[in-house]
């Protein structure tokens, strides 16, 4: 079963146009080569972390990190909720953190990410925590 409807996505392409610039391609083509040389399979996902915040989510997709200006739209281990996620999305500034996605990352190496393990691991989104009957993180059944 696909992660998204392949109708939906048909449908939302149809009217994106995508001409990547020499830095995005650069930038892809870096990534692939990390792929290909086995890099990518380092047993901890905390290795991966900063190139892929560089490559993909900065020079391919064009979020930016902070500058001189203080302005981001990515933020790098960003507190939500009562722990923090390795990337976000949204808009960070002087007194500003809108977290418009949150992103937790895993190493290619973990295969199903509905694990008891990769739950466990998960930070609770503040939707969530409000769901669980403690107020906070669940722990996993044993």
């Amino acid at each position: 079963m696909p992660l998204f409807s392949p109708k939906t996505i048909s449908a939302a392409l149809a009217g994106f146009s995508f001409a990547p610039n020499a830095t995005q391609l650069e930038a892809a083509k870096k990534w692939a080569e990390l792929v290909r040389s086995g890099f990518i399979w380092r047993p901890k996902e905390t290795s991966l972390e900063a190139d892929f915040n560089r490559y993909v989510v900065q020079d391919i997709l064009g979020y930016r990190s902070f500058d001189s200006t203080g302005v981001a739209t990515v933020s790098v281990k960003q507190a939500i909720g009562s722990g923090e996620v390795d990337l976000a999305l949204g808009h960070f500034g002087p007194g500003k953190a809108e977290v418009l996605a949150p992103f937790e990352l895993k190493g290619p190496s973990l295969e199903n990410l509905d694990s008891r393990a990769a739950k466990f691991h998960r930070p609770q989104l503040p939707a969530t925590v409000a769901k669980s009957p403690s107020g906070g993180a669940r722990k996993p059944k044993t």
